[in-house]
């Protein structure tokens, strides 16, 4: 697994392995660990086959770099939240992992949403070639962005 080699020379570089980086999950938790770059997608997996060390380090030491993800229309994301509740993650953590870990990731942290609607926030990010990018994180409903129902 070249990840750690990826990491330590492009130190500038978000990498997020997919589909929580199996096989080689461990060996990612590990570089997520001491690279501040490195994040981990849960994507892909249903939350009830989270191995019980994912779980582990999702409350703990990498609850800030957990990514929320479905992999929809295989997985989608009422039942990947639904799965998600009969897990050990703690409900603390839940909104890390559903808005505010990606919010960071992409400079939008302390940033209003330009929308809030129940289903998701949404975020101008910035502009390409005069076309305006958005970014859509589905709503947590845990957090006071998603608890004040705000529009923009």
């Amino acid at each position: 697994m070249y990840l750690d080699d990826v990491a330590a020379d492009f130190r500038g570089l978000p990498i997020i392995p997919p589909h929580p980086s199996f096989p080689w999950q461990e060996e990612a938790l590990a570089v997520a660990t001491h690279k501040p770059q490195v994040y981990i997608d849960l994507s892909g997996w249903s939350p009830k086959y989270f191995p019980p060390i994912l779980v582990q380090y999702a409350n703990t030491l990498l609850r800030d770099k957990m990514l929320f993800g479905t992999d929809f229309p295989m997985l989608t994301p009422e039942r990947w939240r639904s799965e998600l509740d009969k897990t050990a993650i703690r409900d603390e953590v839940k909104p890390d992992l559903f808005k505010n870990n990606a919010a960071r990731l992409l400079g939008l942290a302390g940033r209003e949403p330009r929308m809030n609607t129940e289903a998701a926030l949404l975020w101008e990010y910035g502009s390409e070639g005069g076309h305006v990018v958005l970014v859509f994180i589905p709503a947590c409903g845990d957090c006071a962005w998603c608890a004040s129902g705000h529009q923009n």
